[in-house]
């Protein structure tokens, strides 16, 4: 019986080994870094299916000026279409009135499609985050960490820092980035890849929030 206890206390210890290892700065760094890295930049969207054979996601959200604007893409691997719509919605009624339900397609390293004019109204960004943007660890390793979390049961981590990159600021058009956090999301226990990238104004995420989210087939 000591015999057993005695194991059951090392390998507990081992596992609490394992844990607090997860939740430091550099575990999850590197954990970021090497999977953001795989989509982060990636110029045409098409060329998401070199590293997403089973196809993937693409889900972009903005809260701003009481709107709410979400793009969602789906690149389907039976025939590597890319395809989704624009919503957009008014926070400021009761019920959140849709003001804009627009199709999209893109092909040819472009958006198609006659929707793609009236989406520019409500989706002013040259393109998506991840066609502009290089994430790597060591790129993380060098910004002002605010917090940082690893859930043991089920895997959830994000760290979060001071925004300071002139390539999100000037993609997102906002200025005095100190009032910003840059948030990374993600977890350890998804079967495929599923991370996430936010800004938001530390004070108010209602003023201002932005997230754009990369996920392969198996989420």
């Amino acid at each position: 019986m000591k015999k057993f206890l005695l194991v059951m206390l090392v390998i507990g210890g081992l596992m609490m080994v394992g844990c607090d290892r997860k939740n430091s700065r550099s575990w999850l760094e590197n954990k970021f870094g090497n999977e953001l890295s795989r989509v982060y930049p990636t110029e045409n969207l098409e060329d998401l299916f070199e590293e997403f054979p089973d196809g993937f996601g693409i889900n972009q959200t903005l809260i701003r000026n009481n709107h709410f604007v979400e793009i969602e893409l789906y690149g389907d691997e039976s025939d590597n279409s890319i395809s989704g719509s624009l919503v957009m919605k008014d926070l400021s009624t009761p019920s959140e009135k849709i003001i804009a339900d627009i199709p999209l397609r893109y092909e040819r390293n472009s958006f198609t499609l006659s929707g793609v004019e009236l989406a520019k109204e409500y989706w002013d960004f040259d393109g998506f985050l991840f066609q502009k943007l290089k994430v790597n660890s060591s790129l993380l390793s060098e910004m002002k960490l605010k917090d940082k979390s690893y859930n043991f049961q089920n895997g959830d981590m994000r760290t979060i820092y001071q925004l300071n990159n002139s390539e999100i600021e000037e993609y997102l058009k906002i200025s005095n980035s100190k009032k910003y956090n840059l948030g990374f999301g993600g977890s350890d226990s998804n079967r495929g890849y599923y991370y996430t990238i936010f800004i938001e104004n530390q004070n108010d995420a209602n003023e201002f929030y932005f997230s754009e989210r990369v996920l392969d087939a198996n989420n």
